[in-house]
């Protein structure tokens, strides 16, 4: 704590704040496939009317930074086949849900919690773990009923595994 104030505010901006991540559809090749998603959350008459003019960036895929660079991490050491590091760092994204950032962001509900919680849940999937994947994309639906596309993730995960 003390640090923190004797450290400039350039400084503790620079090292202790992170930005939202967006990506237009012209960028989508950028994005991880699983993410693609996320632009299409408007899916029914209720998301529409939901809506707002100043929620275009529903249109857009847009994730908190730290998670998306966990996810990001996590993805290149499961192609590596690095188990020891894709493990810590999906236990660091489970950790921005349960420490610090995470709790308010369950609580107030801003910081795209149901995009990071579609990241954890993919890699949970990708552990051959639905059931627990299952759970993160219901936590999702509870925190925000509409405008998700969770539903797409819960069909998809339900064809997958189920039939």
């Amino acid at each position: 704590m003390r640090t923190g104030l004797n450290t400039s505010t350039v400084d503790l901006l620079k090292t202790s704040f992170t930005s939202c991540v967006l990506f237009c559809k012209h960028e989508l090749p950028c994005v991880p496939e699983h993410l693609h998603y996320e632009m299409y959350r408007t899916q029914t008459q209720e998301d529409k009317n939901e809506r707002r003019p100043q929620h275009k960036w529903m249109d857009m895929v847009v994730l908190d930074g730290v998670p998306f660079l966990y996810y990001l991490q996590y993805l290149v050491f499961s192609q590596k086949g690095n188990l020891p590091r894709r493990l810590l760092v999906m236990f660091h994204l489970m950790d921005y849900f349960t420490h610090g950032l995470g709790k308010a962001l369950f609580e107030v509900g801003c910081g795209h919690t149901d995009t990071a919680l579609h990241m954890l849940a993919h890699c949970w999937e990708l552990e051959n773990r639905p059931d627990v994947a299952w759970r993160l994309y219901q936590r999702s639906i509870n925190i925000y009923p509409t405008n998700n596309i969770t539903w797409v993730h819960l069909i998809r995960l339900f064809r997958k595994y189920v039939l």
